[in-house]
């Protein structure tokens, strides 16, 4: 076999080492480039996300204080105008809706002993078949305090069996009422005395904080 010329050697190898360098260049660059476009999408994708969470962290944080705020306010005595006959004027407002809502179905049967059968109809232990017009007085209230802000409502139609519903309605939304009486809360809770603007935590702090609002409505 005839031996290639070392001169025609050395060319081929300068031809085929220009393609590889160059398909090498080619590829290191485009590789780069690749690389380089991938570290800008995650980099976006990494702020948008931070981003979000960041944004949900607010949320987060506002329904948290917006819970904090919430607490049962008392005006004892005094210091406000509210609704005084609070079960007549339920007669003459209340929706089927109410009377349909699960939250409202479980205090009619705590406070009650009744159980809602639809909007029309209740079904009383003592009465029978009744209808939400011959519920007592104290689940009226509680339904109004729930369902209808037009009016601060008189706690004092409500007996010690609707304390913990009272507070449970305040877990919900922000709720003021009038009271005449010292309904008994049980455990720990916040309520502002508004009379005095003094927060209580629990029994003894709570009539503790009633008989100085008393004492202030003697006062004045």
């Amino acid at each position: 076999m005839e031996e290639i010329p070392e001169n025609n050697k050395k060319k081929a190898w300068n031809f085929y080492s220009k393609i590889i360098c160059t398909l090498f260049w080619g590829f290191y660059r485009f590789l780069l480039d690749f690389l380089t476009r991938q570290s800008i999408h995650i980099t976006i994708c990494v702020m948008a996300f931070a981003e979000s969470v960041k944004d949900k962290c607010a949320e987060q944080e506002i329904r948290w204080e917006d819970r904090r705020s919430r607490m049962l306010k008392i005006w004892y005595y005094g210091g406000t105008e509210y609704m005084n006959d609070a079960p007549s004027y339920f007669d003459n407002v209340y929706e089927d809706e109410w009377i349909e809502d699960e939250f409202v179905k479980e205090m009619i049967l705590d406070v009650d002993h009744s159980v809602v059968v639809s909007a029309h109809i209740i079904e009383s232990p003592v009465l029978g078949a009744i209808t939400p017009k011959e519920l007592s007085g104290g689940v009226k209230v509680l339904i109004l305090m729930l369902k209808d802000d037009s009016f601060i409502y008189n706690l004092s139609n409500c007996g010690n069996n609707c304390a913990k519903w009272v507070l449970k309605i305040a877990e919900q939304k922000d709720l003021e009422v009038y009271l005449q009486h010292i309904i008994r809360f049980e455990g720990e809770f916040e309520i502002r005395i508004m009379n005095t603007g003094k927060i209580v935590h629990n029994p003894a702090e709570y009539v503790e904080g009633l008989l100085e609002a008393e004492a202030m409505q003697d006062e004045g």
